[in-house]
Parts: C-alpha cells; sequence; structure tokens
C-alpha cells in the first residue's frame, strides 16, 4: 500500500498515535486491514514501513527465461528444469527444521507457489528427534537487484559454456540494473 504521508502525535497516556495518509485508490485494502486488526485485536501487531522498491526489469526476466530455453535446446530439457537448477545454484533459500509429519505437506504447497520455488528434504535431524531438515528455495519474482544479478550471471554463464550467443557485457548491465 502506497503511503502518501505520516503524521504522528501524542496521546494522553502517554502513546503516540501514528497517522498514515494513502491514496483513495486503497480503500478496500484498509477496510481489509482494519476489519483484519478488529479481528484479531488481543494479537501483537507490528508494522513495518519501508522505500517502495522499483518493479522490477521485465526485460531482465524475460532475457533471462529466453536464454534459459536455448540452454534447454542445447541440453535437450526444459526450461522450466534450467530455470530451477540455476535457483538451487546460485539462488536465495531457507533451511528449515520441520517436524516429520509436516515435511510431504509443507514440500507439496511450496512446489506450487511458482516455477522457482522448490523444497527438497535435507535429512533427518540428529538434534531434534521427529524432525526433518528441509531446503525452500524463493524464486526469483521475490530477489532483489543483487540477487537477480547473481542469478542471471549464472545463467549467462552456463549459456556461453553451451555455445549459446549472449547480450554484451554492456546490455546486460542495463538490464540487471533495472531490475526492481
Amino acid at each position: 500500500m502506497q503511503v502518501k504521508s505520516i503524521d504522528a502525535r501524542l496521546t494522553l497516556g502517554g502513546d503516540y498515535e501514528v497517522i498514515l495518509t494513502v491514496p483513495r485508490g486503497e480503500r478496500e485494502n484498509v477496510k481489509i486491514l482494519l476489519e483484519e486488526f478488529k479481528a484479531k485485536a488481543e494479537k501483537v501487531w507490528e508494522a513495518v514501513i519501508g522505500v517502495k522498491k522499483r518493479r522490477r526489469s521485465l526485460d531482465a526476466n524475460a532475457y533471462m527465461w529466453v536464454l534459459c530455453d536455448k540452454i534447454a535446446e542445447k541440453l535437450r530439457t526444459t526450461k522450466e528444469g534450467v530455470y530451477r537448477e540455476a535457483i538451487k545454484q546460485v539462488g536465495v533459500f531457507d533451511t528449515l527444521l520441520l517436524q516429520d509429519k509436516a515435511v510431504e505437506s509443507f514440500v507439496s504447497m511450496w512446489n506450487r507457489q511458482g516455477v522457482g520455488n522448490y523444497a527438497e528434504v535435507l535429512y533427518q535431524s540428529h538434534a531434534v528427534e521427529g524432525c526433518t531438515t528441509v531446503r525452500a528455495y524463493h524464486g526469483s519474482h521475490l530477489y532483489d537487484t543483487g540477487q537477480m544479478t547473481r542469478l542471471i550471471d549464472h545463467i549467462v554463464e552456463e549459456a556461453q559454456g553451451q555455445g549459446v550467443e549472449t547480450k554484451t557485457p554492456d546490455e546486460l548491465e542495463r538490464l540487471k540494473s533495472l531490475w526492481r
């Protein structure tokens, strides 16, 4: 939700009341937020406000997929497989300790979140009985500029290694700089 301005005032009780001004078009989102807060008022809430990131460059994303497709042709596999392998090689992931009974449903749910979201079972925990360690990779749609740059660099190297023609270094830098 975009914030146009922030103001604060001291309440009689000594707390601060923070007031956010949001665009008129956010009316439905504000309504949903207030309803959810009222329904769960007994919970501890946390607000996080930050500078809005630029939208990612669709050019960089599109180029990455073009290269994945060309690599896949060379290797006689799918572009999705090439992408997932790149995510596993250089991508962002969380290592999680899950109860054994939750592993199968978590992996299934995580893998349905998008092409780049991939969860793999690593090993049975030796430290915590009845638990399994799982690695959950994040798809590039969540990446910041640095993470996407690393992924594109990896895919470009893979493409060059397969004899696939790629953009010049200057063209690649321009594409990567536009990510988010």
